[in-house]
C-alpha cells in the first residue's frame, strides 16, 4: 500500500473501531510524558533522534503519502500529528477532514484488528524552523512589535476562572488574544474555509503576514490551530509546545486574568 494511515485518537477509541490498515499514534506517542507537570519538558516533542525512530516505527518514511485522522470533540490530535510530520520535513501528509465520523457517514469500512506497519528507516537532523517556539523565546520576545500571542483555550481557561489540567497558576500570557479552537472548524469537523479564518483573525487586527504564536495548555490544540492557520495562508504561525502549563509553572513569569 502506498499510503500510511494514522489514527491519532486514544487507544480505547482506536480498538473500538478504526479505518482498516490504520496504525494508532495518539499525541502522547510523540511527547515526553515522564517529566513533571508544570515543567518545560512535560508533554513536549521528543528530540530529533527519538522522534525519527518513532515516526519510522509507524511505517512513515517521508515519501509515502500519510493521512492522519481523529474525530470531533477531541483536542485536534490530527493537527498535532500533522504539525509534527511537517516539522520533520514531511510534506506528503494530510488530515482526513471530518475524521472517522465522515468516514462512517460515507459508508467506509471499520476494523477492530490492531494494525502495525513494518518499521522503516527515517531520519531528521533538525526540525524545520518557524514551527516551534519555547518559553525562553516567548519571554525574550513578548511585547515585540507585531508579535501576536493567540490563546486557543476556552474563555474560562483564558480568564483564569478554571485550571482543568492542574496548572500551577491561572490566567493567560500578557497581551494574548483568545480565539477558542472550536472557532477554526465547521460543524462537520472540517477546517473552516480560508476566507472565514482570515475574517476571524481580522476582527483582532491579525493579518496573514502577522507573526503568530499559538498556545493552549500543552500544545495539542495549539498545533491543530497552527496547521489551520497555515492552511489559510498565515505562514508565520508557530506552536508554543511547552504551553501555558509550563509558563504558569514558573512563578517569575507574568500572568494576566483580565477578560
Amino acid at each position: 500500500c502506498n499510503v500510511v494511515i494514522v489514527d491519532a485518537r486514544p487507544e480505547s477509541l482506536y480498538t473500538g473501531g478504526h479505518i482498516p490498515g490504520a496504525v494508532n499514534a495518539t499525541w502522547t506517542y510523540f511527547a515526553k510524558m515522564n517529566a513533571p507537570t508544570g515543567s518545560t519538558k512535560w508533554g513536549t516533542v521528543w528530540e530529533t533522534v527519538t522522534m525519527a525512530k518513532r515516526v519510522g516505527a509507524l511505517g512513515i518514511n517521508g515519501k509515502k503519502m500519510t493521512i492522519v485522522y481523529d474525530d470531533a470533540g477531541g483536542w485536534g490530535q490530527s493537527g498535532w500529528v500533522l504539525w509534527i510530520l511537517r516539522m520533520n520535513g514531511i510534506k506528503n501528509a494530510k488530515i482526513l477532514e471530518g475524521g472517522i465520523t465522515a468516514w462512517k457517514k460515507e459508508g467506509g469500512p471499520i476494523s477492530r484488528t490492531v494494525h502495525k506497519n513494518k518499521a522503516v528507516s527515517f531520519s531528521v537532523k533538525k526540525y524545520r524552523e518557524h514551527y516551534l517556539v519555547n518559553t525562553e523565546w516567548i519571554d525574550n520576545n513578548i511585547g515585540k512589535n507585531g508579535l501576536v500571542l493567540l490563546d486557543v483555550r476556552t474563555p474560562a481557561e483564558y480568564q483564569g476562572k478554571i485550571r482543568p489540567f492542574g496548572e500551577k497558576r491561572a490566567g493567560h500570557l500578557p497581551g494574548a488574544i483568545n480565539i477558542e479552537m472550536e472557532n477554526f472548524v465547521q460543524a462537520d469537523y472540517h477546517f473552516k474555509e480560508e476566507e472565514e479564518i482570515v475574517a476571524l483573525l481580522q476582527k483582532h487586527c491579525v493579518t496573514p503576514d502577522s507573526e503568530i504564536v499559538v498556545y493552549d495548555t500543552a500544545g495539542v490544540r495549539a498545533a491543530f490551530v497552527t496547521m489551520a492557520l497555515r492552511y489559510a495562508g498565515f505562514q508565520k504561525s508557530q506552536c508554543y509546545d511547552e504551553g501555558f502549563q509550563a509558563w504558569a509553572g514558573n512563578p517569575e513569569l507574568p500572568l494576566d486574568k483580565s477578560e
